[in-house]
């Protein structure tokens, strides 16, 4: 389970995804139910979950709801751990060959600390990207792009929003220090 889970949230595969849902024991129908209860729950409004992988485009979400989603799962240790981690192994169980995951996140190289993040892909809404981010001034930040068109871009995209972000945070903190 733990294989299937790093498969899911590191490496977005979704067959992974697939057989974690069927682990439950659940149907299909009733796993979807208990994730929109869930993100309801959650007070996450936006999101309305059609099927388990996110590969519909009838699972839709607003960018404000997937940034508060990425925040609170990135509260979670074990969810955080996963995103966080670059590179995972694990011998597959039928074949005994290692099997070596590596994170869709290329944020994960950055000089930010990075506390979650989440890939994603489906043709009618491009390339998107979620992540949570901390700098050494204690600046923690959540951004998320959507409909990128290409791979590098989201990951252009979101650093450039990061970088403008901070250099602000640094301004405001400075003249807020100015004027003590």
């Amino acid at each position: 389970m733990r294989d299937l889970f790093y498969c899911c949230l590191m490496s977005s595969d979704n067959r992974a995804t697939r057989a974690l849902a069927r682990s439950t024991g659940v149907s299909t129908d009733s796993f979807i139910v208990m994730m929109n209860r869930k993100v309801d729950n959650l007070a996450l409004f936006s999101i309305k979950v059609d099927e388990v992988t996110g590969l519909s485009e009838n699972n839709v979400a607003s960018a404000y709801d997937i940034a508060r989603l990425v925040n609170i799962a990135s509260t979670n240790e074990t969810i955080q751990a996963t995103l966080c981690t670059k590179e995972y192994s694990f011998l597959s169980e039928k074949r005994k060959r290692l099997v070596t995951l590596g994170n869709t996140n290329r944020m994960l190289s950055s000089s930010w600390r990075i506390e979650g993040g989440k890939t994603g892909y489906i043709g009618e809404s491009g390339y998107c990207f979620a992540v949570r981010v901390a700098d050494d001034k204690g600046h923690d930040l959540t951004g998320v792009v959507l409909g990128a068109h290409s791979n590098s871009r989201r990951f252009k995209e979101v650093t450039k929003l990061f970088q403008w972000a901070f250099a602000a945070l640094d301004k405001v903190q400075a003249s807020t220090i100015g004027k003590l």
